[in-house]
């Protein structure tokens, strides 16, 4: 039925392909004005858009659109915030901006929602380069630690210092080292700082005030379902810092009815060539504030088009044997005298 464009790279996504979506809602605290804020150049991450879910992970349906996968604490939150019982009932009303009353009510306010989807590749890139130098997949066990001992400290003692821990808005330096009431010590994960301001993006009020609210009782929750939540956050976080990055704001991805391989491949070449073009006399990246470093960047760069090249050889080898298969039938059919009358 058609494709969607990834909102970072523009390439499209084809049904049935894996993909990953952010819900999105218009900002409406653009600074000094929402509207003439979000069209005025250049523009703040925080004037146009506003990140309504955790990323999710799904699917382009059979008729082009995104999906989510069911069974996702990330669609749960989603569903529980907004009120819908499910992602089609919130896809054809929240998305739907057709009508006299468009949307639905979100805040008090009636808005329309947006959903920023890439490729599967294009996110775990992102989050891979905004959360550097950590182990993934220690950090939302460890960070659902310290929530749970910030809460029962606080019911114990009542100290005020870890109030803001307790209620998932802030955490100890990470990297440094929290000691729970039982005496274990633990490496403070950069997940764990939750709902903290501070990052290119946050996550919108209306949801950050559900997920403290929910979680407000962690304490009593099994610590897998507490670190599901920071498994969310730490994707959020670095797809956040990845955006940042590469220069990306969150938009609404493009409904586009053809595959636009080929218009993406050589706009990536030529992005790509004019990037490397001069690239010895740039600033922090070029030969006189990298030295060494930069002959070591080159050749990997180099033995990574290397690898490329051999990923068209491997392409072309796979169509040209199928070509030949089908070329193989197509002359023995020809070539097949036909039956005497």
């Amino acid at each position: 039925m058609g494709f969607v464009a990834d909102f970072v790279t523009g390439s499209s996504i084809r049904e049935g392909e894996p993909a990953i979506g952010v819900v999105i809602v218009p900002q409406r605290r653009g600074w000094p004005n929402p509207v003439l804020s979000a069209a005025t150049d250049p523009v703040h991450a925080h004037d146009r858009f506003s990140p309504l879910s955790f990323p999710l992970h799904g699917f382009i349906n059979d008729v082009g659109f995104f999906e989510p996968y069911h069974d996702q604490l990330s669609l749960r939150l989603l569903l529980d915030t907004t009120g819908f019982a499910n992602w089609t009932a919130f896809f054809e009303k929240a998305c739907d901006f057709r009508g006299d009353a468009p949307g639905f009510g979100l805040d008090g306010e009636r808005t329309v929602a947006g959903i920023s989807v890439m490729k599967t590749e294009t996110f775990d890139y992102l989050v891979r380069i905004g959360r550097p130098g950590h182990n993934p997949s220690d950090d939302p066990v460890n960070a659902a630690r310290i929530l749970v001992d910030a809460q029962l400290r606080f019911e114990k003692t009542g100290e005020l210092d870890v109030l803001h821990i307790a209620m998932l808005n802030g955490s100890p330096k990470p990297g440094s080292t929290w000691t729970t009431l039982s005496g274990d010590e633990i490496v403070v994960p950069t997940c764990s700082i939750g709902l903290s301001q501070g990052y290119p993006w946050e996550l919108n009020y209306i949801a950050a005030s559900h997920v403290t609210h929910s979680y407000q009782t962690a304490s009593r929750m099994p610590l897998d379902d507490v670190a599901s939540l920071y498994a969310c956050f730490s994707e959020f976080h670095g797809l956040s810092r990845g955006l940042s990055l590469v220069g990306k704001y969150f938009a609404p991805a493009g409904f586009i009815r053809h595959d636009n391989y080929a218009a993406i491949r050589d706009l990536n070449i030529t992005s790509l060539t004019a990037l490397i073009r001069g690239v010895s006399e740039r600033s922090r990246y070029g030969i006189e504030s990298r030295q060494e470093a930069f002959f070591d960047d080159m050749e990997a760069l180099s033995d990574r088009l290397d690898a490329l090249k051999g990923l068209v050889a491997e392409e072309v080898s796979k169509a040209r044997a199928e070509f030949d298969s089908w070329h193989g039938i197509a002359t023995v059919r020809s070539s097949t005298p036909a039956p005497k009358q």
